[in-house]
């Protein structure tokens, strides 16, 4: 049996450790941190908030924060989030209390981080914000530590702006930080993992190919120092490679970092941007079909963040299916005040033409004027080259009489894009489309390629053998074929299997 001593002893060993631990993982998110590993995460991993409700404020906040940051990195999204709020909760709390810049910086950081992975870019402002509000009033003996928790924020707040479609002012932080960095003679060439968030995102809404390339190798040399990086470091690299004309290894990259390849514990966010990058490149090839097999299941994050209906408009909008572009969206234009801006002009751009081409020519005027509102804040250029350029120059033939500031700004675009096309090779064109199929016999199709018997089917979709051999005479009907054979054929040709 252990003595009262024993007990304390050991009590007093493990919090040290755990002391230790949460500095190492709040220390790695600063410029210059070294990496943490295993044993630190087990260590947080193990311990809950109402075990340490005895020890010192600044200690217990450290560790609620490093627990954060744990999760993060482990892509433990629900746990994440849901140990962000407790630690926003015990900084309301202990507002009165005499806690360190330091430790109130830590904490607002882990909570902007995990709302950043959680899609929730807006939510991340506020907190970021606050850690470069603190960094004015840290003593100046801490100026060094003031200067990087300042670049911490910064990042934060980039990635932030980025994210929700505010490029302007994500691309001035930048600059901030890149004259922080200078003054504090760190090396320029050295990314910063939430800044190269921002800063790629930038780099492909305007298909700056050049910038693209250059962050591509800084966050390279981020991963010697920082394995954590390396899924962003591959997603970088290829929309670089597609900005500069290799859609194929830009494919092969997004598609390890889609499956998570590339980092196994690496963000589901940017795993989520990976497939969305695919299925770019295949609206960009003319391939609006596997586009959207590549899009299959996938759901938009909160605050549609992350936003799989946008590309999905653009396909549809490829394939002249313009009642289906509107189906696809109708969720995001109903939480237009809460959804993310970052893809929510290409989802404008998309309906407006869509509404012209079924001659709702008020709402569609009225949705160009929106998209080329916000592009006031964000260069639209990427947003465009998902869109067939004959379907953009139909909309600016309309609007060149009734709004010709659109117009101006529409031929812009085509430009930009056009220019854009010089590296990254002419955009495919949709050569034949695929036929409409109610919802039942997209389904019924997507099956026909595969093993089962139409009684199997049945089974599988509940219902009977029956009526899934009439939706499947309706596809064949539609693809002009007589057989199941013939059918698979002629879906494959057309990308559908």
């Amino acid at each position: 049996m252990q003595s009262e001593r024993q007990r304390a002893d050991a009590h007093l060993v493990r919090m040290r450790a755990l002391e230790g631990a949460a500095a190492a993982v709040i220390e790695s998110s600063l410029y210059d941190g070294h990496p943490v590993g295993y044993p630190q995460y087990d260590l947080l991993r193990a311990v809950s908030p109402g075990s340490i409700l005895d020890v010192p404020v600044d200690v217990r906040l450290e560790i609620l924060a490093a627990r954060v940051v744990m999760f993060v990195r482990g892509d433990l999204m629900d746990e994440a989030v849901q140990a962000a709020e407790g630690l926003d909760a015990a900084l309301v709390t202990a507002a009165g209390d005499a806690i360190a810049c330091r430790t109130r910086m830590a904490a607002l950081g882990a909570v902007a981080e995990a709302h950043i992975a959680a899609g929730d870019a807006v939510r991340a402002m506020r907190f970021a914000e606050a850690i470069i509000s603190y960094t004015t009033v840290a003593p100046e003996s801490d100026a060094l530590q003031a200067a990087r928790w300042r670049y911490r924020g910064l990042g934060l707040q980039a990635a932030s702006y980025a994210l929700n479609g505010r490029q302007m002012e994500a691309d001035a932080i930048l600059d901030e930080m890149a004259g922080l960095a200078e003054a504090q003679g760190w090396d320029p060439d050295r990314a910063e993992f939430m800044a190269a968030i921002a800063e790629g995102t930038i780099a492909f809404m305007r298909l700056d190919a050049d910038r693209a390339s250059r962050l591509s190798s800084r966050i390279r040399r981020l991963t010697v120092s920082e394995p954590t990086a390396r899924m962003l470091a591959d997603l970088l690299e290829a929309v670089a490679l597609v900005l500069n004309g290799d859609p194929y290894r830009a494919s092969k990259l997004a598609v390890l970092v889609a499956q998570g390849v590339s980092q196994p514990t690496g963000s589901s966010l940017i795993r989520s941007y990976g497939r969305m990058l695919v299925s770019y490149i295949f609206l960009y090839e003319g391939q609006p079909v596997r586009a959207l097999a590549q899009l299959a299941d996938m759901e938009p994050s909160e605050r549609h963040c992350v936003d799989p209906n946008a590309p999905r408009a653009a396909a549809y909008l490829s394939m002249a299916d313009y009642r289906q572009v509107l189906t696809v969206t109708a969720e995001c234009v109903r939480m237009r005040s809460r959804h993310n801006l970052w893809l929510f002009p290409l989802i404008l751009m998309c309906r407006s033409i869509a509404h012209l081409r079924l001659g709702h020519q008020v709402i569609a005027l009225r949705e160009v004027g929106e998209a080329m509102a916000y592009a006031q804040r964000a260069n639209l250029s990427a947003v465009f080259s998902m869109i067939p350029d004959d379907e953009i120059e139909h909309m600016r033939q309309f609007v060149e009489h009734r709004a010709p500031r659109f117009a101006g700004d529409l031929q812009r675009y085509r430009v930009a894009v056009a220019e854009a096309e010089q590296r990254m090779g002419a955009r495919g064109t949709v050569s034949e489309k695929l036929p409409k199929m109610s919802e039942r016999e997209s389904v019924v199709a997507s099956m026909l390629g595969g093993p089962m018997t139409f009684a199997a089917m049945a089974a599988e979709l509940h219902v009977s053998t029956g009526t899934v051999k009439r939706q499947a005479a309706a596809v064949y009907h539609k693809l002009g074929v007589k057989t199941r054979e013939e059918a698979v054929l002629r879906l494959e040709e057309l990308g559908y299997l």
